[in-house]
Formats: C-alpha cells, structure tokens, sequence
C-alpha cells in the first residue's frame, strides 16, 4: 500500500505507520542490490562468502522485526509510530558492524550510512535527523579508530576497481531515487491537500445554499445581515412569487422546482455584485442590499420585479407566467434582524393586498409606499 492511499478517516499515526511500512519494501530492494554486490566482491576474490550471506540474513531478520513491530497495536501510540528513527538507528549499528567485520569493504558500508539516512529524511523530523546523526557520527568515528590503516578501497584488481566504482555509483542512484521518491510523495500530499480542501469547501457550500436554486440557505444569510455595520445604512428586500401554489398544482412540482431555480437566476442577474440573496422558505427569498438607501433598494427591487415579470417563463411550459411580489425595509440601529425581516415581511404582505406583482416600501414612519409605477396584472 502506498502511503497516500490510506483511509481519509486515519490518524497521522495511522500514516506513519503506512509510510514506514512501504519504505521497508523500498529498502529491503534497495539492500538486495548491495547483497548482490558484495556476491560481486566474492567472485572477485574480495571477501568471503560469508560477508554476503551473513549480511542478507541480518538485514532480512531485521526487516521482518521491525514489519512485524509495525502491526501492534501499541505502537500507533508511540511518539514514533513509523519507528523510523530506531530503524535509522540499527541499520546505521549494522552498516558500522560490517565495516568492522569485513574491512576491505569498510568504505562501501559507511556510504551505505548516506543512503540509511536518505530513506529516514523521508519520515523523520529535523530533531530525530540530528540527534540521529550525532549517535551515528560518533559510532563511525569509534569505527574509524577502531580499523586504523586497515580502512581502504579494493583496488587491487582491475574488477575490484569496477565494481567500486559500481557501488558507489549505485548508492548513488539509489539517493537518487529516494528523492525522487520523496518528491512524488509531496506532490501527492499536495493534490490529497487540494482534494480535501475542495471537499470542504464543497461541503461549506453545501451547508451555507439552497440545493435547489444554488442561493445562500435562511439562517447564512441572517448571519450576514447580523453583521451588517451601521452606518452605513442597510436594506432587505422579502421577495414572494405570486400564487405559485397555482403553478405546482397546475403544472406539477417538476415545472415548480425548474420555475424556482429560473426565478433565482433571474434575481441573481439583475441585483448588483455586492448584493446578496436567499431562500427564506418554499416560494419565499431575501435579498440583502448593503450600503444601500431606501429609495436606491426600491429602484433595485423594481428592476428584479421587472426581470422576472419578463423572464422566458413559456420555455418550462406553455402558459406559465411568474410573477413576484416585493416588500422592501430598511435597517434602523440597534435593530435585530428577526425586526428588520418581519417589516419586510409587513411590505410585501401590503404588495399582495394592492394586487400583486408590486414592489412596497415600508418607510421608517409606518407607512406603506408603493413603488410600482402602474398596476400589473397578477401572474
């Protein structure tokens, strides 16, 4: 399993865990080759067979340890999860060991160390890497003491000179690969970064709009109005489709649900970018016109009334004619927003009764102010 295909719901240790567990079979591949290479060193008369055989097994056994530690349970709870730095820390012990062991090959196993600590930069945090590195340089500095002259490279042979350069040259390939590797990681990390940032917001709008007609949800757009600062002054417009109960029954709730979200296209189209509109309840919406004065909300109103009077209502269905009705109030200090929406909702009750198809201003005094210029025949 590669680290990046680990259930969204998992911990970071859940993760670190997968991540350790997919870099034991990258290093398991990666120490195949220097098993190989060392068999190389036997053929050319080198070493021993048994440099070869007795490191395969060690780091064999020590990989199924640690793969074997990985899946208790306990050690999710550890502070190291993916037991990266232990695994740093012995397989740097077994690197060094060799170099005592076989000291013809004592170069080629402290190079090894530069590919152990490549493989732990990928799961390991800056403080683990230091202080891992300074028990690892003090190891290889005893080591160092400890082999004296006998620390050399095989250069006796043509073929040991070749497969010098051949182990060197694979170890360096291999940190190579290893950043890469390390490199395809983030960029994974980065798209799984996007892809959950684009659900939340995804999900933010979800839970803020109508999923019908794609407008903000009733309680969003109270928030929003509740924040409205004053001065400068603010108005909300009650907008209420007229006798759209005639619409549902006549042409069926389909022809409703399409009729909604052309109405709230419409709306959207005529209001101004800063405005702001929402479902308040069935056939019912609210807009919310910022910074605006009474008499610039109620030319705003018209022109939404107006629009959605000469929308192409005939392409949902042959016959079907819309219409709304529009109460308009504007917001006094120390208002709440349940006053402010209930006189709006007192206007546009008033637009029903002087016939519909109408915009009413509810002035600060009380009084009803029709707005629309001449009657209109009710949709």
């Amino acid at each position: 399993m590669n680290d990046m295909d680990v259930h969204p719901g998992a911990t970071r240790a859940d993760e670190a865990r997968e991540r350790a567990l997919d870099l034991i079979g990258h290093i398991g591949l990666s120490l195949g080759v220097d098993v190989v290479l060392l068999s190389l060193f036997v053929a050319a008369g080198t070493i021993s067979l048994r440099v070869p055989l007795l490191y395969g097994a060690i780091i064999g056994a020590t990989l199924i340890v640690l793969r074997a530690l990985l899946h208790l349970p306990r050690v999710r709870h550890w502070r190291d999860p993916g037991l990266t730095r232990p695994a740093l820390l012995l397989m740097s012990a077994i690197e060094l060991g060799f170099s005592l062991y076989s000291p013809p090959m004592a170069s080629y196993f402290l190079n090894l160390l530069f590919l152990a600590f490549a493989f732990a930069a990928l799961n390991l945090d800056l403080r683990g890497m230091l202080s891992s590195f300074v028990l690892v340089a003090l190891g290889g500095i005893w080591v160092r003491l400890q082999l004296g002259d006998a620390l050399g490279i095989p250069n006796r042979t043509s073929a040991e000179q070749v497969l010098v350069w051949l182990g060197h040259a694979s170890i360096l390939l291999r940190c190579c690969v290893v950043g890469w590797y390390g490199n395809r990681l983030q960029r994974q990390l980065q798209q799984r970064n996007r892809e959950l940032s684009e659900a939340a917001q995804e999900i933010t709008y979800l839970a803020t709009h109508d999923n019908l007609t794609g407008v903000l949800r009733r309680i969003p757009l109270w928030e929003l109005i509740g924040r409205q600062p004053s001065p400068p002054g603010h108005c909300v417009a009650m907008l209420d489709l007229d006798r759209f109960k005639d619409v549902n029954d006549r042409y069926g709730h389909a022809v409703g649900d399409e009729a909604l979200r052309l109405f709230a296209a419409t709306v959207r189209n005529a209001i101004r970018p800063g405005d702001a509109l929402g479902r308040y309840g069935g056939e019912e919406f609210l807009m919310l016109l910022a910074g605006t004065a009474p008499a610039a909300a109620v030319a705003i109103a018209e022109r939404v009334r107006l629009a959605v009077a000469g929308a192409d209502w005939q392409r949902l269905a042959p016959g079907l004619r819309v219409t709304v009705s529009i109460g308009v109030a504007a917001g006094k200090p120390g208002e709440t927003v349940e006053q402010l929406v209930e006189r709006a909702d007192r206007a546009v009750y008033a637009a029903k009764q002087a016939g519909r198809n109408r915009t009413v201003l509810l002035r600060d005094d009380g009084v009803f102010e029709v707005a629309t210029p001449e009657p209109a025949t009710a949709g």
